[in-house]
C-alpha cells in the first residue's frame, strides 16, 4: 500500500470511499492534515472472468436455467422461513441486482429490505409488489414475516 506522508498527530475516524476498482481510506488528522491510503491495484490473471460478468452472461442466454436454480435455492434453503421478500424474489427467479434494476435502486438496498433492517416507503412497496406480481397485502405479510425472522435472529 502507498501512503501519503503525514505527521505523528492523532487521527480521527477514517473515511472509506470505493469505486468499482479501488477502495480508498482517508484518515483525517485532528490538526486538519489528511493521509490517504491507496491500495495497489490487483491485476486479474489473463482469461479471468468476474462472477458478476459470468452471471450477467448466463442471465442473457435464453436457455439459462438460473431462474429455476433460484427457485431451487428458495425451496431448499428458505422454505421454513415462510413467505418473505426473499422467497417472493426467488420464486420469480430474480437476483437482488435484477430486482434492484427494476426498482431503480441498489442491490444493497434490496439486501437491507430482505434482512428486515430497512423500512420502505409506500412508493417502493408498490414497485416491489408490481415487480413480484403480488398485491400489497401479500407483500406486507411477507415483509412482516421477514421482520419477525430478523428480530428472532437478533435475540
Amino acid at each position: 500500500m502507498q501512503a501519503m506522508p503525514h505527521s505523528q498527530s492523532a487521527f480521527v475516524e477514517p473515511t472509506t470511499r470505493s469505486n468499482r476498482d479501488t477502495t480508498y481510506t482517508t484518515f483525517t488528522q485532528s490538526e486538519g492534515g489528511v493521509a490517504t491510503i491507496i491500495p495497489k491495484p490487483v491485476i486479474p490473471p489473463q482469461g479471468f472472468v468476474s462472477i458478476d460478468d459470468l452471471v450477467s452472461e448466463w442471465e442473457a442466454r435464453p436457455d439459462s436455467d438460473l431462474r429455476s436454480a433460484r427457485r431451487w435455492v428458495r425451496d431448499t434453503f428458505y422454505a421454513r422461513d415462510g413467505e418473505t421478500l426473499r422467497t417472493l424474489r426467488l420464486e420469480r427467479g430474480f437476483s437482488q441486482a435484477q430486482l434492484a434494476e427494476i426498482l431503480d435502486t441498489s442491490q444493497s438496498h434490496i439486501a437491507r429490505i430482505e434482512r428486515g433492517t430497512q423500512n420502505i416507503a409506500i412508493q417502493t412497496a408498490r414497485k416491489l409488489a408490481k415487480a413480484l406480481g403480488v398485491d400489497l397485502t401479500r407483500l406486507d405479510a411477507a415483509l412482516e414475516c421477514q421482520e419477525r425472522i430478523a428480530a428472532e435472529s437478533n435475540t
